[in-house]
């Protein structure tokens, strides 16, 4: 019998996905504007929604049929989330400006980062190494390469 919290945190996180890109891009929208002020040398709204919809896309077929692989892979997606949500924090505080996305990221992925996590250590679902590793690929993935990254406080803003 396939474990009902398993499917529902592997459909959370599609939902939430979609509702930090809403945030982002529809209401209040000006991710791009905002990226566009602090940011060097800004993505594309191309591929920021290409990411994004990449994330919502695999975590809907891991839940179709979730497997051992399937629940890193999963791990990896949500520690991502919650890497890029740090970057939205941290951009924000940093130009003392709120940069859209960061209350989805606040109320809706970090949490359910910090769900998933505890749900699939207690139930046994991943040990620690992949705890460990999922959670290195997030913060490289997240944060660094689809992470906000505004400049440093010493550059022109």
């Amino acid at each position: 019998m396939e474990d009902k919290n398993v499917i529902l945190l592997l459909w959370a996180l599609p939902i939430a996905l979609s509702l930090h890109v809403f945030e982002e891009f529809i209401f209040p929208g000006g991710l791009m504007q905002w990226m566009r002020a602090y940011k060097p040398d800004p993505k594309s709204a191309f591929y920021i929604c290409v990411e994004n919809a990449t994330g919502i896309v695999a975590t809907l077929a891991l839940a179709l049929r979730p497997t051992h692989i399937g629940l890193c892979i999963y791990a990896a997606i949500v520690a991502i989330m919650a890497a890029n949500s740090a970057s939205h924090i941290v951009g924000t505080i940093q130009k003392r400006r709120y940069c859209p996305g960061t209350i989805s990221s606040i109320a809706l992925l970090l949490p359910l980062f910090a769900v998933s996590y505890w749900y699939l250590l207690s139930a046994g679902k991943l040990d620690w190494l992949a705890v460990v590793v999922n959670v290195c690929i997030g913060v490289f993935f997240g944060f660094y390469i689809f992470g906000v990254n505004v400049r440093k406080a010493g550059d022109a803003a």
